[in-house]
Protein backbone atom coordinates (compact mmCIF):
# COMPACT_ATOMS: atom_id res chain seq x y z
CA UNK A 1 0.00 0.00 0.00
CA UNK A 2 1.26 3.55 -0.70
CA UNK A 3 1.10 6.45 1.43
CA UNK A 4 1.73 9.99 0.01
CA UNK A 5 2.20 12.93 1.90
CA UNK A 6 2.19 16.09 0.63
CA UNK A 7 3.39 19.82 2.35
CA UNK A 8 2.89 23.21 0.68
CA UNK A 9 4.28 26.42 2.08
CA UNK A 10 3.09 29.52 0.43
CA UNK A 11 4.37 32.97 0.64
CA UNK A 12 2.05 35.90 -0.55
CA UNK A 13 2.58 39.32 -0.68
CA UNK A 14 1.06 41.74 1.89
CA UNK A 15 -0.67 44.12 0.15
CA UNK A 16 0.10 47.96 1.02
CA UNK A 17 -1.92 49.50 3.47
CA UNK A 18 -4.07 52.21 2.32
CA UNK A 19 -4.47 55.16 4.45
CA UNK A 20 -8.59 56.20 5.22
CA UNK A 21 -8.99 59.43 2.69
CA UNK A 22 -10.82 62.53 3.80
CA UNK A 23 -12.99 62.27 1.15
CA UNK A 24 -13.96 58.36 1.00
CA UNK A 25 -17.28 57.14 3.27
CA UNK A 26 -16.74 54.86 5.93
CA UNK A 27 -19.86 53.37 8.02
CA UNK A 28 -19.72 51.79 11.49
CA UNK A 29 -21.44 48.02 11.94
CA UNK A 30 -22.51 47.13 15.32
CA UNK A 31 -23.55 43.13 16.09
CA UNK A 32 -25.44 42.79 18.59
CA UNK A 33 -28.37 40.89 20.87
CA UNK A 34 -31.07 43.25 20.78
CA UNK A 35 -31.21 44.06 17.08
CA UNK A 36 -29.00 41.93 14.60
CA UNK A 37 -27.22 44.76 13.06
CA UNK A 38 -27.06 48.56 13.55
CA UNK A 39 -25.01 50.79 10.68
CA UNK A 40 -23.19 54.32 12.21
CA UNK A 41 -26.20 56.05 10.91
CA UNK A 42 -28.42 54.80 12.86
CA UNK A 43 -30.31 51.98 10.29
CA UNK A 44 -31.12 49.08 12.14
CA UNK A 45 -31.96 45.07 11.16
CA UNK A 46 -33.71 43.06 13.23
CA UNK A 47 -32.87 39.97 14.09
CA UNK A 48 -34.26 37.16 11.36
CA UNK A 49 -35.84 34.73 13.52
CA UNK A 50 -37.16 37.57 15.54
CA UNK A 51 -39.30 38.51 11.93
CA UNK A 52 -39.65 35.13 10.94
CA UNK A 53 -41.61 34.62 14.46
CA UNK A 54 -43.64 37.41 14.06
CA UNK A 55 -44.50 37.14 10.49
CA UNK A 56 -45.42 33.22 11.10
CA UNK A 57 -47.25 33.63 14.08
CA UNK A 58 -51.04 33.12 12.65
CA UNK A 59 -49.60 29.98 10.20
CA UNK A 60 -48.50 28.08 13.58
CA UNK A 61 -52.26 28.74 15.10
CA UNK A 62 -53.91 28.06 11.78
CA UNK A 63 -52.10 24.60 11.65
CA UNK A 64 -52.88 23.70 15.13
CA UNK A 65 -56.60 24.61 14.72
CA UNK A 66 -56.75 22.20 10.99
CA UNK A 67 -54.66 19.55 12.87
CA UNK A 68 -57.69 19.52 15.66
CA UNK A 69 -60.16 18.99 12.97
CA UNK A 70 -61.41 15.41 12.54
CA UNK A 71 -60.84 14.64 8.75
CA UNK A 72 -64.01 13.47 6.53
CA UNK A 73 -66.20 16.14 8.34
Amino acid sequence: MWCWKVLLQLELPKPDKQSIMEDSVVVGMDLNVSNFLVDSEGREIQNLKTMLARKYEGVEKGQKKLSRKVGGK
